[in-house]
């Protein structure tokens, strides 16, 4: 396979491994809500923490619904970044299919923005709980 080739069904494939893992989800939280049982987080269960992902399943449902209000509620971080996301998913592909090899898929500047930001919604979801009780899920009242 020549250079582009590659990348793009790497591209491909990412794609198709993320779209069978939401299938997965999906699937697991319907069987879940049937036999009455709920979800398993080490870090919300024994530790009484938000951990930086909880609220990202019920914030993608809500937007699947259009109920942005809800989506913010549950994880605000992953619906500022979700555009953003998306644009540099576009970007990668027009990279890979007009070649571009020699840019980076996805740049530095973004990665650190998204870590950033996920860890400081990380940490000021938890302060505000522990501190002034403020738990915009509901999950810990």
């Amino acid at each position: 396979m020549q250079g582009k080739q590659k990348r793009l069904f790497s591209f491909l494939l990412v794609h198709l491994a993320i779209l069978l893992y939401g299938v997965f989800i999906l699937l697991l939280l319907s069987v879940s809500r049937r036999i009455g049982g709920g979800y398993f987080c080490l870090s919300h269960d024994l530790l009484h923490l938000y951990c930086p992902f909880c609220g990202g399943t019920r914030a993608l449902s809500s937007l699947f619904r259009l109920d942005l209000l809800s989506a913010l509620r549950s994880h605000a971080a992953l619906v500022i970044t979700l555009p953003l996301l998306v644009f540099l998913d576009a970007r990668a592909l027009c990279l890979i299919l007009f070649g571009r090899g020699d840019r980076r898929l996805f740049p530095t500047w973004a990665r650190i923005t998204v870590i950033s930001l996920f860890l400081v919604y990380f940490i000021l979801r938890n302060l505000l709980m522990l501190t002034v009780g403020f738990d915009p899920t509901g999950d810990f009242r």
